[in-house]
């Protein structure tokens, strides 16, 4: 049953495909059941629908116009449906179809918008109405119920027919051609988004209306935010603490465990690698890092970028400054941040104090470990380094510009107000001296010994400075002049 090539007929086409065996199926399966439900509940119908059945049967089910054929005679639908010419057919038709179905929406919003308030609103409202909302729940929840039911016999269901098809999908998909597509289609797509751009400045009133769009938005999600926020503050505390509760019990807490153990070993993986592929002391992230930072510096304007991070510190320090203003003026608030810095001191101490607490309760050979493996782990020499370093720079300093130290600190110096801090000292030395005094006795001799111990004489460059200072010290305690 072929199609002529130099012949095509849609309508001898249609006509063969109502011939498939699948249409004819479905034919008969449909009309069948119509009969069912027409001859359900009487005996009359039911009894007047066995020769409609059989007749339908016999002109629909294995038999065309009274002649049979084998399933291997019926052309398949798939394949007629594959027929070049249906497919060059549809192909310049649905151009049309489509611009046709344009016109009409397009006919429907004019006559919409022409027509007065009152029948815009009656015709808006009979549009929406006409969607059955009940019939779509309904509909959904019987998906849902169904899908539960299949999951009791096979909890694995969809896996097993997605994950089949997905396969399917993957073999026969070679990504490489995506890649080589996306990758070939830089400069199209860079034109494309430079067009796009272009278009957007040639009016750029339009463009204008289109970016006040996104403070509304974000008004909007702001709203949703802040109205869900007020409903749960609504809610009774022991109602929402259930709330947030069960949540949190529902949260697998193996698979977040087994997340970040994932996420650590990723972190070392790269890291080991990176020193593998990397020259001997110097890791490839590294190499690679320091080559990229190198090409954007060269191409950042570090006038521009040092202009721009003196404005960023400005605008964070008028921006605390007004925060410290507007406290200043509200004394709840001022009282409720100083309250909050001190919590948030005594909240780092307790988890200090807390953490101490926990090497405590070792085991002597454990918390001994423990304790052994963090100093073994600093590093003492960088430390060492880093003074150095400092030292060196504060002698640079000092070397070309002597008097810049000695300017700050009598700037410093001038500022304060001797009689206050005299004041302060005064006192707080006393209330702390007697309050500590307990520990200062019985520390400050140990201390004082091992100092004393360290400034003998030691037959060292430091010699001459020691008997100086010494002989400084008597000269204090005793009240007499050097002879």
């Amino acid at each position: 049953m072929g199609i002529p090539e130099e012949k095509f007929s849609f309508a001898g086409y249609f006509a063969q495909i109502l011939q498939t065996k699948e249409v004819m199926n479905a034919v008969d399966s449909g009309i069948t059941e119509v009969l069912n439900l027409w001859g359900e509940g009487s005996t009359a119908k039911k009894f007047a629908s066995k020769p409609a059945k059989w007749v339908v049967k016999k002109n629909f089910s294995n038999n065309t116009n009274g002649h049979e054929k084998n399933d291997h005679e019926k052309e398949e639908l798939l394949s007629l449906l594959k027929h070049p010419d249906l497919l060059a057919l549809i192909s310049s038709t649905l151009p049309t179809i489509f611009n046709n179905i344009s016109e009409i929406i397009h006919a429907m919003v004019v006559s919409l918008e022409n027509n007065p308030e009152e029948k815009q609103l009656e015709m808006l409202s009979c549009f929406f109405s006409s969607f059955n909302t009940e019939k779509t729940a309904q509909t959904l929840t019987a998906l849902a119920r169904t899908l539960n039911s299949l999951h009791k016999n096979n909890p694995k269901l969809l896996a097993d027919t997605i994950i089949l098809k997905l396969r399917t999908f993957l073999e026969h998909t070679d990504f490489s051609e995506f890649k080589n597509a996306f990758d070939h289609s830089k400069e199209d797509i860079d034109s494309i988004l430079k067009g796009a751009n272009d278009l957007a400045f040639e009016f750029p009133a339009k463009l204008v209306t289109l970016l006040s769009f996104f403070p509304g938005v974000s008004n909007h999600l702001l709203f949703f935010l802040k109205d869900i926020i007020k409903r749960f503050n609504d809610l009774p505390a022991d109602i929402l603490a259930d709330i947030l509760m069960s949540f949190l019990k529902e949260m697998d807490g193996k698979t977040i465990g087994n997340f970040i153990n994932n996420i650590n070993e990723m972190i070392r993986q790269v890291h080991t690698g990176s020193a593998l592929i990397g020259e001997a002391g110097v890791p490839q992230f590294s190499t690679e890092l320091l080559r990229k930072s190198r090409i954007m510096i060269e191409k950042i304007d570090p006038v521009v970028m040092m202009k721009a991070g003196r404005a960023v510190l400005d605008g964070r320090e008028v921006l605390q400054k007004t925060v410290q203003q507007i406290a200043g003026e509200t004394p709840e608030l001022l009282t409720g941040s100083l309250e909050n810095l001190s919590a948030k001191k005594n909240s780092k101490i307790r988890l200090f104090k807390h953490k101490l607490e926990t090497i405590e309760d070792l085991d002597e050979e454990d918390a001994a470990k423990a304790l052994a493996t963090g100093i073994s782990k600093w590093n003492g020499y960088d430390f060492a380094e880093v003074v150095n370093a400092t030292s060196n720079l504060l002698n640079l300093l000092n070397a070309h510009s002597p008097e810049l130290l000695k300017k700050s600190i009598d700037e410093f110096t001038a500022t304060i107000d001797i009689d206050e801090i005299s004041e302060s000292i005064s006192w707080i030395s006393g209330d702390v001296g007697s309050s500590l005094k307990p520990v200062i006795r019985a520390t400050a001799p140990v201390l004082i010994k091992e100092i004393i111990g360290c400034l003998s004489p030691d037959g060292d460059e430091n010699d001459d400075q020691i008997d100086e200072v010494r002989e400084m010290l008597c000269q204090f305690i005793t009240g007499r002049e050097k002879q």
